[in-house]
């Protein structure tokens, strides 16, 4: 007898951070952003794996000065790069395909996550589950657990592709954050492609099954 499952996987994106900040000047093009600007008798910048030093020699004493319409930030150690992280995803409802599983197909549904970020670190993009994938009856298909969704095994999981991919196998997804992808410099548009995959056996609970699943971004600034 064929069992036939419909599943869906769902995207939550949950995203937002901003960060204002005061600079005496601003200067951009197509290649480059400086956001603001100095005068003194020199300076440099030194990082090591744990840390960013910027120095200047010469420079007048940090201080702020403000009143009603306005705030300023003296001397060069006031002068740093306003915080940018960005995620997008290109879809955020997907069925699987094959939408009927049976047990000689292993069904997929891929969706890419691109991440912008200026943070001297990079970023890590990971993974929680909020819905086990289920159906009505709360009869749930069983996480992958030897690194590769197989058909004719009841299996689900996630896989990542791309230069910033955290693992070449497939993965469980939980309430523990999976980390999919991270960088330890800054990037843009660094995109990653992660695929969902669901597996049934002959004993799988027939009925249309949904999961819910939140994307974070984080910048390591």
């Amino acid at each position: 007898m064929c069992v036939s499952v419909r599943s869906w996987i769902v995207g939550v994106i949950m995203l937002s951070a901003s960060v204002p900040f005061f600079a005496s000047a601003e200067s951009s093009s197509p290649s480059y952003i400086m956001w603001a600007d100095a005068t003194t008798s020199g300076g440099n910048r030194a990082t090591s794996t744990n840390y960013i030093v910027q120095e200047a020699t010469g420079d007048r004493s940090g201080n702020q000065g403000e009143s009603t319409s306005y705030k300023t930030f003296n001397g060069f150690e006031e002068v740093y790069e306003e915080p940018i992280l960005i995620l997008s995803l290109d879809d955020v409802s997907m069925p699987l395909s094959p939408s009927a599983l049976t047990t000689g197909t292993v069904s997929t549904a891929s969706m890419t996550a691109s991440v912008t970020t200026n943070a001297d670190f990079g970023y890590t993009l990971a993974m929680t589950e909020i819905q086990e994938i289920q159906n009505a009856t709360f009869d749930t298909i069983d996480d992958v657990g030897d690194g590769s969704v197989t058909a004719g095994s009841e299996e689900f999981g996630v896989a990542v592709s791309g230069a910033d991919a955290a693992f070449a196998t497939d993965q469980a997804v939980s309430a523990t954050p999976l980390i999919l992808a991270s960088r330890t410099i800054w990037g843009t548009g660094r995109d990653t492609t992660i695929t969902f995959k669901a597996a049934i056996d002959t004993l799988t609970v027939a009925g249309s099954y949904t999961g819910l699943y939140r994307i974070i971004a984080t910048s390591n600034f």
